[in-house]
């Protein structure tokens, strides 16, 4: 049954039974009510056993029928509405049933409004045959053929009432339709007991035109004796044991895990899934496969705050230490990774679990069958401050990210070119800092600016937070401040650099030493074809261009052991590169900033051969040309580039 319905192919039959705990009035009360109406002398003149059924009582298409033969079919109509004024109780069965929107057809021989009451404007009533036009495919069809109150001409009480339904035009238009709806569909009837008549009259007609279809009939009640069992099974019904709040949560228990996979493989229109997402709060975005075959899900926008619950299972050791957020005490198969602000994760790949299963409000939308590895992380909470430094003017309004791992909070300020990750453990003696710089950032200006604050942090400056920590500084540490200015200069020289060379960088790759001296070399090109080289040497070391002759080397007192800058110039075989962009030349000139001198030898007349290494390689120089100027290298003082 359960399988019919999750293929959208089962017709719900509910009778009064469904509405008790509701407070609707039973068919034996109905009875009582309008017998309560008749004289005793009334009751013993029609009472006949002929009239009752198999126990001796009088069903309610019988006493109706005497009442209106006696009375008028108005009044007995008034004693129905009057029954109908109850005091509604327990809807759970009727709530339960809006969130099954596998029904797409209801019957019902009920004549109270409980179920359009309860699905709103999801549904759609048939109560007369012009209901029966333009039927909406995206609403719960709701068939009264009992008709209710609204409809009073449509009402069917007495046994004329169902001859007239089933054989005339009365009822020929919605039976019809009813009719095709039994006839390619199973059914399923709730809130109907043996002493109703009304279903195997039913019964009998859904038989009349089913009788060679592969159908199948279900009926849900509470404990049938077994011949009321082999009654029902001679109308081809399979009986279960229950009530609808016994059955429907079943059904939904079922749907809620099913779901998802039935619409994946498109055993379920697009139109329902999207209908049962929204009645757990959320909205997929959905497509279909490019074979046709399969559909998948790319998104979820919830409706409102949702529970997500993930189940899987994993050895013991890492499932405590994933508990506990304990990154520390993973087995090696986890490595711990971190994302783009710093927070800490591993992955579980689809080989590490079994078990795997995402819920989102109870409603599964993953299973083993599709996850390829789960990533595992801390919960993140937003939260911002002002963080300051009055002695050089610094006050920013940031965002961090508070986590908590390792049995420690973390608190994560990103900025443009690093993040701070701050291990809060009560005061900051026993706190800790570290500091991550990424490998590319964005905004040049917002990297100066906050390399100004890691400098004066880093100097010992104390800092000033409205949240975290209030107030906080760190030991100087020189030779880090050192490289934090060296730094700055490179940020200094990414923006000459644009400026010079008209150009704008798309983003921009973090300091390193090798960066660093390109961005010196490319200034130096552009700047009237000088280079600035720092003194690294004990003695100012001197700048030998490949045009001296042995005379002009002699003059300079070059000799074995000395330390030069060098440079010599080539055909351009590939164009330099800084953050992405090619910077190409006429000619490429390359710049030996240490060569040690370790031989010095006169070839013949006018020639000279000088070996010269740096950087574990080994260089030869021949000269034969006109001399050109000397120029010393002094501290910081410039080398003029010779073609």
């Amino acid at each position: 049954m359960i399988e019919g319905i999750r293929r959208e192919q089962v017709v719900l039959f509910l009778g009064a039974g469904f509405s008790l705990k509701a407070g609707a009035p039973s068919g034996k009360k109905l009875v009582e009510a309008i017998k309560s109406r008749m004289t005793d002398a009334e009751l013993k003149d029609e009472w006949d056993e002929k009239r009752g059924d198999e126990k001796g009582e009088m069903s309610l298409t019988k006493v109706s029928g005497v009442y209106e033969r006696l009375y008028d079919r108005e009044r007995l109509l008034a004693i129905i509405e009057d029954a109908m004024h109850f005091t509604i109780d327990k809807l759970d069965d009727h709530w339960n049933l809006t969130k099954i929107p596998h029904f797409h057809t209801i019957i019902t021989t009920n004549y109270d409004t409980l179920l359009e009451d309860t699905y709103g404007d999801e549904c759609h009533v048939i109560r007369t045959a012009s209901d029966c036009i333009n039927r909406p495919i995206d609403k719960t069809c709701i068939y009264k053929i009992h008709g209710d109150l609204q409809a009073k001409e449509q009402i069917i009480l007495t046994d004329d009432d169902y001859t007239e339904f089933f054989e005339s035009n009365r009822g020929n238009s919605i039976w019809a339709a009813v009719k095709d709806e039994l006839l390619s569909h199973d059914v399923l009837f709730i809130g109907y007991s043996l002493d109703d008549t009304n279903i195997f009259k039913i019964l009998q007609e859904i038989n009349k035109d089913t009788r060679d279809k592969e159908h199948h009939f279900y009926l849900v009640a509470p404990s049938l004796t077994p011949s009321s069992k082999k009654k029902i099974e001679k109308e081809g019904v399979v009986y279960i044991d229950g009530r609808a709040e016994d059955i429907l949560p079943k059904i939904i228990e079922v749907l809620d895990k099913k779901v998802d996979s039935d619409f994946k493989h498109r055993r379920i229109s697009t139109d329902l899934y999207n209908k049962y997402c929204r009645l757990h709060k959320f909205i997929p975005t959905t497509k279909p496969s490019t074979d046709g075959k399969t559909n998948s899900v790319s998104e979820y926008e919830f409706i409102e705050p949702s529970k997500i619950d993930v189940h899987f299972n994993v050895p013991k050791e890492t499932a405590i230490a994933l508990r506990d957020f304990n990154f520390d005490d993973l087995p090696d198969n986890l490595q711990v990774k971190r994302n783009s602000i710093g927070v800490p994760y591993c992955s579980i790949t689809k080989d590490m679990m079994s078990g795997f299963e995402m819920s989102i409000n109870n409603m599964v939308t993953m299973d083993q069958e599709e996850i390829k590895e789960l990533v595992i992380t801390a919960v993140t909470h937003k939260k911002t401050s002002s963080v300051r430094i009055s002695s050089i003017g610094f006050n920013e309004k940031v965002e961090y990210t508070l986590y908590g791992v390792n049995g420690g909070c973390h608190a994560i300020l990103p900025t443009e070119i690093f993040n701070i990750d701050m291990t809060i453990r009560g005061t900051m003696d026993e706190s800790q800092i570290s500091i991550t710089f990424k490998e590319k950032y964005k905004n040049n200006s917002e990297a100066i600016k906050w390399i100004d604050f890691l400098i004066a942090f880093c100097s010992g400056e104390v800092v000033h937070s409205t949240e975290v920590l209030t107030t906080y500084a760190v030991k100087k540490n020189d030779e880090f401040v050192k490289t934090l200015h060296k730094m700055k200069q490179y940020y200094k020289n990414l923006n000459d650099i644009e400026c010079k060379y008209n150009i704008t960088f798309d983003e921009y790759e973090n300091f390193s030493e090798e960066r660093y001296r390109m961005s010196r070399f490319l200034l130096a090109i552009c700047n009237e074809g000088y280079i600035e080289i720092s003194n690294q040497f004990n003695k100012e070391p001197k700048c030998i261009n490949s045009s001296k002759t042995p005379k002009q080397l002699q003059e300079m007192s070059v000799r074995t052991g000395d330390h030069f800058a060098l440079k010599y110039s080539q055909a351009v075989l590939n164009p330099y590169e800084l953050c992405g962009h090619n910077f190409s030349f006429g000619n490429r000139l390359t710049f030996i900033y240490d060569a040690l001198i370790t031989d010095i030898t006169k070839i013949k007349k006018g020639l000279t051969k000088i070996t010269y290494t740096s950087m574990g390689n080994v260089y030869q120089m021949y000269t034969d040309r006109n001399p050109d100027s000397i120029i010393d290298m002094n501290g910081s003082q410039v080398i003029p580039i010779v073609a």
